[in-house]
């Protein structure tokens, strides 16, 4: 549910904690120099595990709310969440400190090309998941990875080869792109 405060504030009471705890981290992490120093607390696998068992808590918290909701489920719900997101935050950060901290190609081309693949990205996922909308029976994992997949390389390739060399027709082109989208949808 949602909560809204004159119709200005809004937001969802049970990511409060999830938003104070990322707030608490990222100050604690600032405070500590995690990314100029990179001392992290602790090690990786140390967090990993830490992960896994959240992720079991999670899942029994899930089951055990679907089974039988009550206030106190929704809480230790709620609290397993949370503090699940924040652990994985940490194992996938301190992972990718430690094994994508260095220039390369790809981060090259990707840092360069960044704004223009945010640009198109959600274009080219709609699309893709429009065009499988006609494959019902598909298993939804397979879906998932096929448009992510095809998502990132489209959205590179775009960007690079068309966005970057001719911007304005590129625009332009994603603009009818996003029309014929609206009137297409709207059709059904």
């Amino acid at each position: 549910p949602w909560v809204s405060i004159a119709n200005i504030l809004q937001f969802q009471p049970g990511k409060v904690l999830s938003y104070v705890l990322y707030f608490g981290m990222r100050v604690y992490a600032f405070q500590k120099k995690w990314f100029v120093a990179a001392q992290w607390p602790g090690r990786l696998s140390l967090w990993t595990v830490l992960a896994l068992l959240l992720s079991l808590c999670y899942l029994f918290t899930l089951r055990q709310l679907l089974a039988s909701a009550s206030l106190g489920m929704y809480l230790a719900f709620l609290f397993t969440k949370s503090f699940f997101c924040v652990v994985s935050l940490m194992v996938f950060t301190m992972w990718a400190h430690l094994h994508w901290n260095r220039p390369s190609r790809i981060d090259a081309l990707l840092a360069s090309n960044s704004y223009f693949i945010y640009i198109t990205h959600l274009l080219i996922v709609i699309i893709l998941q429009l065009v499988l909308s006609f494959w019902s029976g598909g298993p939804v994992f397979v879906k998932f990875v096929m448009i992510a997949v095809a998502s990132i390389f489209l959205s590179c390739g775009i960007s690079q080869y068309a966005l970057r060399p001719h911007p304005r027709l590129t625009v332009i082109g994603i603009f009818a792109l996003w029309i014929i989208v609206i009137i297409s949808s709207n059709l059904k």
